[in-house]
């Protein structure tokens, strides 16, 4: 005898039934987020590879991950417009790293001790020169110690592309010009240094030594014989104290000693700055304190 299985009448009410609409719309919905993805994924590829081509890279033979990085200005300097780029007048006539020179000055007067260590100068072209230390005090005949450069409201910076011709950037003071008379700076140092005559040492030399001492111009040493019968205390006098060395014994305490002009030296062997060239000056985080074209 032949048993057939009954199904339960539950069971069969709650089987789902076959909806073709449904099933045509879950379909429809898929190729649109299929036809998204791919359209999304096809512009960025055919960006990514205009990008690449310029720079002759070819994205079909490289397995390197693809890094997009953008070259975005640099930010605005806290020293934005404290601090600028005032000429460039002999940097484009000249094409000698020892006679291109560019000048910045401090012209916010409140500024104090701004250290501009490490800053750069950036032409044109890329090519670039960082400020590095100086001696807010030079010592002549001895290899002098240098810091970081701390500029003032004010301050004038004679930036040369060139080497220093007394090895090292420097303030100027009272007695800088003695540097001019063995040593050729552009520009020139400022000829003006304080005389002996009111020392009390000056005061006690004899008749013909004063006289023989007044005789040597500002700002050199004595490089004539002396007179007959020229005492041991007068040569001293003025080997010891008409010197630079001894300019700056005698001044440097003197409340207008120092001066508010830097000598910087870049250091190069070639020229920086083009006939017509754009001067970007960048803090030390590379931040853009100034900007000067020509």
């Amino acid at each position: 005898m032949e048993i057939k299985k009954i199904e339960d009448p539950s069971a069969v009410k709650n089987k789902k039934e076959f909806d073709p609409v449904r099933a045509i719309m879950i379909i429809v919905a898929f190729m649109i987020i299929v036809w998204i993805i791919w359209l999304g994924v096809s512009k960025l590829s055919s960006g990514v590879g205009k990008d690449l081509a310029k720079s002759g890279f070819n994205l079909a033979s490289s397995s390197i991950p693809i890094k997009i990085e953008k070259n975005a200005p640099p930010k605005d300097s806290f020293y934005r417009n404290y601090i600028k780029i005032f000429r460039a007048i002999e940097a484009s006539s000249e094409s000698y790293p020892e006679k291109e020179y560019i000048e910045v000055r401090v012209v916010q007067t409140n500024l104090s001790a701004v250290d501009i260590t490490g800053w750069k100068l950036v032409n044109s072209k890329g090519d670039s020169a960082i400020l590095g230390k100086s001696s807010s005090l030079p010592v002549g005949g001895k290899v002098n110690t240098t810091t970081v450069t701390k500029v003032s409201g004010n301050d004038a910076l004679i930036i040369s592309t060139g080497h220093s011709p007394v090895g090292i950037s420097f303030k100027l003071n009272s007695c800088t010009g003695y540097f001019e008379q063995f040593q050729d700076f552009v520009p020139p140092l400022p000829m003006v240094c304080p005389g002996s005559s009111f020392d009390k040492g000056f005061q006690s030399l004899d008749q013909d030594c004063r006289i023989f001492a007044t005789q040597i111009p500002q700002c050199t040493t004595n490089t004539k014989p002396f007179p007959a019968g020229t005492s041991a205390g007068c040569k001293s006098f003025i080997i010891s104290n008409i010197s630079y060395n001894g300019c700056t014994a005698s001044n440097k305490d003197k409340p207008d000693f120092y001066k508010p002009e830097w000598r910087i030296f870049l250091n190069r062997d070639t020229e920086l700055w083009a006939p017509k060239d754009t001067i970007t000056l960048l803090d030390e985080k590379g931040n853009l304190v100034d900007m000067y074209s020509y």
